[in-house]
């Protein structure tokens, strides 16, 4: 199956922590105000952590499809 190129930005104040679901491969520190790209299957799911007093608590999920990249065809490229 086919990954796709996906887009996310931690727009809260807090530090994050995103994991893809099902996929070790994305474990990653996400700062306030940072963007991150990467790739995942469509049917991914991009868990987003945030840190408490008791630990790490599940903030949301997010479908990969819903974070990606369109990209536009341009004849242009092809001449």
């Amino acid at each position: 199956m086919t990954s796709i190129l996906c887009y996310y930005t931690n727009r809260s104040k807090a530090v994050q922590q995103i994991r893809l679901q099902k996929d070790s491969s994305l474990d990653r520190i996400v700062f306030p105000g940072e963007k991150f790209m990467f790739e995942a299957l469509p049917e991914g799911l991009l868990e987003i952590y945030t840190y408490t007093a008791t630990g790490l608590q599940l903030l949301q999920t997010i479908a990969c499809e819903q974070l990606q990249v369109l990209q536009r065809y341009s004849a242009e490229l092809e001449t």
